[in-house]
């Protein structure tokens, strides 16, 4: 059966608007690496099996500690992080949350103690852009469809599965680039981060239940 919908064929306008939405953060001067972190925590609260699966891995391609990610859903009990953090967590969990106490006036003050006006701004965005990318992808999953366990699409459709088939695409040429040697050539920054994500990829597709299938990196010889 289709997907519920399908965005790259009868909604692009929502996935510019959404883009939208992430070009302005990227360039708001928060954090990326704190972004990213509320990204994984608001979708372990939603449940977004493919956004969980992303979000962690761009983690770990930029360096985050996997101590810090294993703690993510016991942060309050667990001593990983600052308290910058901490006030951005609590505040993610109460805005993805919201029907449980509205956004409460403590968490809101407290999280303002530890940023300015503008950046609580753009960290509520970046909070409301999460949610509603967990919303769009999990109200357009095909439950019907049977997915083999560990597979990242899990509960996120077409948009998932579109994502799927760009890192799959961006995977398979980084794989040639290897072997032709042209991987050297990449500048210190982009190189070093590519570094690090391909060994990411490689450490999961050696672990993956769909290592061999059609998309994934083929079994040794």
């Amino acid at each position: 059966m289709e997907p519920r919908i399908d965005y790259l064929k009868s909604g692009r306008g929502v996935l510019e608007a959404m883009r939208g939405l992430e070009r302005y953060l990227d360039q708001s001067g928060l954090d990326r690496k704190l972004m990213t972190l509320l990204k994984l925590r608001a979708s372990q609260m939603n449940g977004c099996a493919y956004c969980i699966d992303m979000h962690w891995k761009d983690l770990r391609a930029a360096g985050e500690n996997e101590q810090r990610l294993y703690g993510l859903n016991a942060w309050r009990e667990s001593p990983y992080y600052t308290e910058r953090e901490r006030a951005a967590l609590a505040w993610t969990e109460a805005v993805t949350n919201i029907q449980d106490g509205h956004a409460p006036d403590e968490v809101f003050e407290e999280t303002r103690r530890h940023f300015s006006e503008k950046e609580f701004a753009d960290l509520t965005l970046a909070i409301a852009s999460i949610n509603a990318w967990n919303r769009l992808a999990i109200s357009a999953a095909n439950r019907s469809r049977k997915v083999p366990t560990g597979h990242a699409l899990g509960s996120s459709g077409c948009i998932a599965q579109h994502f799927h088939d760009s890192v799959c695409g961006i995977r398979a040429s980084i794989k040639q680039r290897v072997e032709d040697n042209a991987f050297q050539r990449c500048s210190s920054r982009i190189g070093g981060y590519a570094k690090n994500l391909w060994n990411v990829q490689m450490s999961e597709c050696q672990t993956s239940p769909l290592r061999g299938r059609e998309g994934f990196l083929p079994d040794d010889k």
